[in-house]
């Protein structure tokens, strides 16, 4: 789902069969995600909503498991902390590759508090 959806909200030009890149929709085409369901033949019918940036937020939160963590006195964040949810979808690819392979899963120029980072988390196949 999530690489259906990221992949079309993406996108950086418009494509007449899908949704507006950006945008989003209250509705997703099934087949685009599950071969053999129905097919939607345009988003013309759908409601597009302007809270689609959301999603990008939902993902590091919910899936990449960065939180922002209250651990002194104010409403500031003064920390963050990693609780990651990977899919296990996502560890399934080492059945393409030998034990010790190394997998990475990467998210760049994460913003916090006037400072860059870069987060990685590593997967060694086989371990």
């Amino acid at each position: 789902l999530l690489n259906t959806v990221y992949a079309v909200m993406d996108k950086r030009t418009r494509e007449l069969h899908l949704p507006l890149p950006g945008v989003n929709y209250e509705a997703w085409d099934t087949a685009m995600m599950a071969p053999g369901m129905p097919k939607v033949s345009s988003y013309l019918q759908f409601e597009g909503y302007g809270w689609g940036s959301i999603t990008t937020v939902l993902l590091l939160q919910n899936v990449v498991g960065f939180r922002e963590a209250h651990i002194e006195a104010g409403d500031h964040p003064q920390a963050f902390e990693l609780v990651p949810q990977l899919p296990l979808q996502l560890f399934e690819q080492c059945a393409d590759f030998n034990a010790g392979h190394l997998l990475e899963f990467r998210v760049h120029n994460l913003a916090v508090r006037g400072r860059i980072f870069d987060l990685t988390y590593e997967h060694r196949c086989g371990s």
